[in-house]
């Protein structure tokens, strides 16, 4: 948990917005704040449904500290630079992998916590009490991260092999209630990331009051519009289902304005990723990042595997991972420059030339090929051939994939006519305003291929027009560009 305190929760983008030093800790404190609030706000009108999950858990469980656990551990399994390197560059992208790595963090949690508490115990049955308390709960947090794909049907895994599934299966109803509340589209987790990374980004935000007062507990039948699409199959034979929502009616008729500030808050999420998670200069630091592990990676480094390998990263931080690098790139050639030394030290490359997903026509296939490290090293090599004087260790090609930060909202409205709704379908059917039917379509737009140089060579006009031709030559691009 601790180790949270040495990522930062935007990444490289302390190199544009220099009070983003901030943690996934303190973020993961935020979320678990946020979390109880929302939590009063539902417990003011259903009473009756938390009543229900709670006597559903059993008294052996707490559905107030399961949702305050899940808030503090959500992030534990993100690596260094953890966005940039899963999402950006598609490394460790696999569910799997997510999983193994969280119950191995988790295991390693409940250990820790298990010493303590037997330390203060007073006596041996208390403390067996105490550690058995501990387990059972981090066992459900830890089948949260996978409650969207265990109301599909997805086999449930233990926490550790020596543990039953049983409560896992029985509680599956009460985790997607869990998991929509911390860590859905619109959930604790992203209402603080607004206040604290807008703030960070030059803006104030405030979440507005009455959202959270119109949080509710639903109870979801397999045939109901509030049913997960993906679940239809109900693999596991699911009667109900438990999830978070809004209210959007008041006395029997539209609250239009608890959209409205739905809205807001899905925008604002939108606003984020267009000023902090892409900014420029964080941008062009991933995209260094990248060509840095590519170029260890071509040259079989001794020592990459072993860095990268997710066991080591889990107990690194950001910094020590750049260090880690850094270190490795003394095996390369001497002519070859350390991006890695340059990210630290904030020498980064210059853009020189940026290709955006709304101006051109033949993007998306240039955009197709370019996923591949591959091309992008052949990009890069190019741009340099053209120009005498320039070497590709001047050259960095950068993706911005759109998947990277994307999402739906599709958070659950109950609506006047006492319909449940995902807020997308409801926007689309009432005709309100067109932002909320075309969040997902405005994240695509903020893809863009970004071809920079080094410092040195940003000045020249000569640099673009190579990159330019590059461009055209590998992928057809300019001949087709408005």
């Amino acid at each position: 948990m601790q180790r949270l305190r040495r990522l930062r929760q935007i990444g490289l983008a302390y190199h544009e917005l220099p009070l983003s030093e901030h943690t996934r800790f303190s973020h993961s404190l935020g979320t678990s704040y946020w979390a109880m609030r929302m939590m009063d706000g539902v417990a003011l009108h259903d009473d009756a449904v938390l009543n229900k999950m709670e006597t559903r858990l059993g008294p052996d469980f707490s559905l107030r500290l399961l949702i305050r656990l899940f808030a503090l551990v959500h992030d534990i399994a993100l690596l260094p630079l953890g966005h940039t390197m899963r999402f950006q560059l598609n490394l460790f992208e696999e569910h799997s992998f997510f999983d193994q790595s969280m119950r191995n963090c988790l295991v390693r949690v409940v250990d820790q916590c298990s010493h303590r508490l037997a330390a203060a115990a007073s006596d041996a049955a208390e403390r067996q009490a105490l550690v058995a308390a501990i387990e059972a709960h981090f066992e459900l947090v830890a089948a949260v991260t996978r409650a969207p794909r265990l109301v599909e049907g997805a086999a449930p895994t233990a926490l550790t092999p020596e543990h039953s599934t049983d409560s896992i299966v029985a509680n599956i109803p009460i985790l997607t209630f869990i998991y929509d509340l911390v860590h859905g589209v619109y959930s604790a987790d992203l209402i603080d990331i607004c206040v604290r990374d807008m703030f960070v980004a030059g803006r104030t935000w405030e979440m507005p009051v009455a959202l959270l007062s119109a949080g509710r507990a639903l109870c979801c039948k397999p045939d109901d519009t509030s049913w997960p699409p993906k679940a239809r199959a109900n693999g596991h034979g699911l009667r109900e289902i438990f999830r978070y929502g809004v209210n959007a009616t008041k006395e029997g008729s539209a609250e239009t304005a608890i959209l409205t500030d739905l809205l807001h808050v899905h925008q604002t999420r939108f606003d984020l990723a267009e000023k902090a998670f892409y900014s420029r200069r964080k941008c062009v630091a991933d995209a260094m990042l990248d060509k840095c592990i590519r170029r260890l990676r071509d040259s079989n480094v001794v020592g990459l595997r072993k860095l990268l390998d997710p066991p080591t990263l889990l107990r690194m931080g950001d910094d020590a991972l750049i260090d880690g690098l850094i270190e490795l790139e003394k095996n390369l050639e001497s002519n070859h420059r350390s991006l890695a030394a340059d990210i630290r030290d904030g020498a980064l490359f210059e853009e020189i030339l940026t290709v955006d997903a709304t101006r051109h026509p033949g993007f998306n296939e240039m955009f197709g090929h370019l996923q591949s490290p591959s091309e992008r090293t052949a990009l890069e090599a190019r741009v340099a051939e053209l120009l005498v004087g320039l070497n590709a260790e001047d050259v960095v090609v950068g993706i911005l994939p759109a998947q990277m930060q994307s999402k739906t909202p599709d958070t659950l409205v109950k609506w006047h006519d006492e319909r449940v709704l995902p807020f997308h379908d409801l926007a689309s059917e009432i005709n309100f305003p067109v932002a909320a039917t075309s969040l997902a379509d405005q994240y695509q737009r903020l893809r863009r291929v970004v071809i920079s140089v080094s410092t040195n060579q940003a000045k020249s006009h000569r640099v673009v027009e190579a990159s330019r031709i590059a461009l055209s030559q590998r992928h057809d691009l300019f001949d087709r560009a408005h």
